[in-house]
């Protein structure tokens, strides 16, 4: 009698899941809405930059503004011109970068965001877009997430904020300029804006005390 062989059933081996169908994925149409937001961010930042910095070019808000970036510095002044000159009233601002600048900062703050993204979710962000194998870039930031985190945020902020450092102290009077460092290159010498002050108020006096010039008529 025939003893017939007993085997153990054929196990079924686990296949890999089949690759993304061609269509557009979920993945990579959430990035080309968040690219389409920050694009649209950068042009209404380019735009309104460029408007604010015509406005301050051409005069600025307070007729009597003086406007720096050096805190100290203008502190100190401001009491010195409000000794010196009572009746003026200082007001201080920031001046306003290029439109170049804040659009490159904004490029390098978005820079630094898809940096992040790609270091905690950089695999999650490979398979919505299809891709069979993370690329090296990828592969390292997310080798060292601590590191990397640390790296893209500081490298990011230095350098968004030198570009938006203008390094200007001006000062202006009813729509004067009573100096610029940027123009000069250097901060300027308590004298030299006391006189320059001074020379503007006193024109500005002789204007509104001078008679208003009597209109001939034209034969």
């Amino acid at each position: 009698m025939a003893e017939g062989s007993t085997g153990s059933p054929a196990r079924g081996q686990s296949s890999a899941p089949p690759p993304p169908s061609g269509g557009l994925s979920t993945g990579f149409i959430v990035v080309a809405v968040l690219l389409a937001f920050a694009g649209a961010d950068v042009f209404a930042t380019f735009k309104g930059a460029e408007q604010h910095t015509d406005a301050v070019t051409s005069a600025p808000v307070d007729p009597h503004s003086l406007g720096g970036k050096y805190r100290g510095g203008f502190a100190h002044v401001r009491n010195a011109i409000s000794q010196r000159f009572p009746e003026c009233q200082v007001v201080g601002s920031n001046y306003p970068p290029s439109p170049v600048a804040v659009v490159g900062a904004k490029l390098v703050n978005v820079a630094t965001w898809t940096t992040l993204a790609l270091t905690h979710a950089g695999d999650s962000m490979v398979r919505a877009f299809g891709l069979a194998q993370a690329p090296d870039f990828v592969t390292n930031l997310q080798a060292n997430k601590m590191g990397s985190t640390m790296g893209a945020w500081f490298l990011g902020n230095t350098l968004s904020q030198n570009m938006l450092n203008t390094g200007a102290f001006e000062v202006y009077y009813d729509g004067e300029t009573i100096f610029s460092k940027i123009r000069s290159g250097r901060l300027p010498s308590m004298p030299e804006i006391m006189t320059g002050l001074e020379e503007a108020i006193d024109r500005r006096r002789e204007l509104e005390s001078a008679p208003a010039a009597a209109e001939l008529p034209v034969p």
